[in-house]
């Protein structure tokens, strides 16, 4: 007997890992939580170690470029439009798989897996950048806006 593959799976099977994944990372989240009582750091230095891998090199960034290279980078999963403002930015998110993931856990967005991801994407913000970005929930639903700072 052979394990299944890609060509193999099917729907039922794409679900089942969808659910299953949703509820590791949701213990995941909680865990980090309740141990270090705040995420930023984990969430931070997880992106930095993420976008140091990502096949992009910005020489001297701005905010827009590396907003847009973010962008291209988590298409499969978010999608978001920005509007920059000199050192700050608000991004639009439509849809996004962490918000899915939460859902289907039946947590709010805004949770604690919204939350870790936020500072997962200051991480990637300020590797890119070369500086520090800070993101921020403004608002949290069927759509998110977040707002970005930089120094």
């Amino acid at each position: 007997m052979s394990a299944p593959n890609e060509t193999t799976l099917t729907e039922k099977d794409h679900d089942d890992a969808f659910t299953e994944v949703s509820f590791l990372l949701q213990v995941l989240a909680s865990t980090v939580d309740d141990i270090l009582g705040n995420p930023a750091p984990l969430g931070v230095s997880a992106g930095r170690a993420m976008a140091a891998k990502l096949p992009v090199h910005l020489a001297s960034p701005t905010l827009e470029q590396a907003l847009e290279a973010l962008s291209a980078s988590l298409a499969g999963g978010v999608d978001f439009t920005a509007t920059t403002h000199g050192n700050t930015a608000d991004l639009s998110v439509g849809h996004c798989i962490l918000r899915d993931l939460s859902a289907r856990q039946g947590d709010p967005p805004g949770a604690r897996l919204c939350k870790m991801y936020h500072h997962y994407l200051s991480g990637m913000l300020s590797h890119l950048l070369g500086r520090q970005a800070r993101v921020t929930d403004r608002e949290v639903g069927d759509t998110c806006t977040l707002g970005i700072q930089t120094r």
